[in-house]
């Protein structure tokens, strides 16, 4: 997550990915390829 494109993406999305992040994933997850990429490199 130190990619500086990853990180300017993560700014853009952050609150609302701290929040996943924080409370758990809720269902059915967002439909969104970077949701699933971050995850994947966390």
């Amino acid at each position: 997550l130190h990619d500086p494109e990853m990180t300017e993406r993560l700014a853009a999305g952050g609150q609302e990915l701290a929040r996943l992040l924080r409370g758990g994933f809720p269902t059915p997850l967002p439909n969104s390829p970077e949701v699933f990429r971050i995850v994947g490199c966390s």
